[in-house]
């Protein structure tokens, strides 16, 4: 037997039991590594073995709307985003996605999501992607669930739609108007989304609060595949975090970021800002 073979069924049923210990019964959205996962049985090519894990996926969770992140960075460069043509870049599953489901991408630049088994994401561009009008936003507004498959939690996109809503200081809104491809269109989008100061060092971030989520009962582990997986309910992720920003805003990021961070509040004042930082 291949030693990075999965078993199909078992790993449908330990994400089943899974996400039935997590309080949340909304749509998912999963960070994976595939090479962490092991090849799902049958498999013998990337093909097989992405489709296998989007089956797994879909099968455990029936009737949920399953969001695989297919962000690409690109348009603060080109301003153009394509759906069909513009390349994944966050991991095998990403790049399988925007390849091969391209017509399940929504049509918001960089931060963009295939959505299987749920119509409830439209597709629409959102002009911020960490606003309430976003995936993130509903995600959170859904009572969903984000699953760590392989990845770590340093992989949790959701905690800028958190610091969007706490009104964090440390990032500022930049703008990036640009164009989206729908149906051979070309549609004009005023995109804008949070930002890091260019300052090396400045807004690193150190474990998203895992250590802490588990501690509090709020964060599920389970065996998945060849690794472990973590689930978290969007609403528990938000509202924990929300709280430590409030005592704390720079508790999310390491040490060192904070010091720098830290300078600049005393050198510009807080919040940062576009004009203070890259408008002479």
């Amino acid at each position: 037997m291949n030693r990075f073979a999965t078993p199909m069924g078992p790993a449908i049923a330990a994400l089943t039991a899974a996400l039935t210990r997590v309080p949340a019964k909304g749509p998912l959205l999963i960070h994976t590594d595939l090479m962490q996962l092991g090849m799902p049985d049958g498999a013998t090519n990337r093909l097989a073995i992405a489709e296998g894990w989007l089956r797994i996926f879909q099968e455990a969770a029936p009737g949920r709307a399953v969001l695989i992140p297919t962000f690409n960075y690109d348009f603060t460069g080109t301003r153009l985003y394509d759906p069909a043509a513009t390349p994944g870049q966050v991991g095998t599953l990403s790049v399988h996605c925007a390849q091969h489901h391209s017509q399940r991408r929504t049509l918001t630049p960089i931060f963009n999501f295939c959505v299987f088994g749920d119509d409830g994401f439209p597709r629409a561009p959102v002009a911020q992607p960490f606003s309430t009008a976003s995936a993130f936003g509903r995600l959170f507004d859904r009572d969903g669930v984000i699953l760590f498959l392989g990845a770590g939690m340093i992989a949790n996109t959701f905690v800028h739609f958190v610091e969007t809503a706490a009104d964090i200081g440390y990032r500022y809104l930049k703008p990036f108007p640009g164009h989206v491809v729908d149906g051979g269109r070309h549609l004009p989008v005023d995109f804008a989304f949070p930002v890091r100061p260019r300052t090396p060092g400045a807004v690193a971030y150190g474990d998203l609060g895992e250590a802490e989520l588990r501690a509090a009962g709020l964060l599920t582990d389970f065996d998945i595949g060849l690794t472990r997986g973590m689930a978290v309910s969007a609403r528990a992720y938000h509202d924990r975090m929300r709280q430590r920003l409030a005592g704390d805003e720079l508790c999310l990021l390491t040490p060192a970021a904070r010091a720098i961070t830290t300078e600049l509040y005393q050198r510009y004042g807080r919040p940062l800002t576009l004009a203070m930082l890259e408008v002479s």
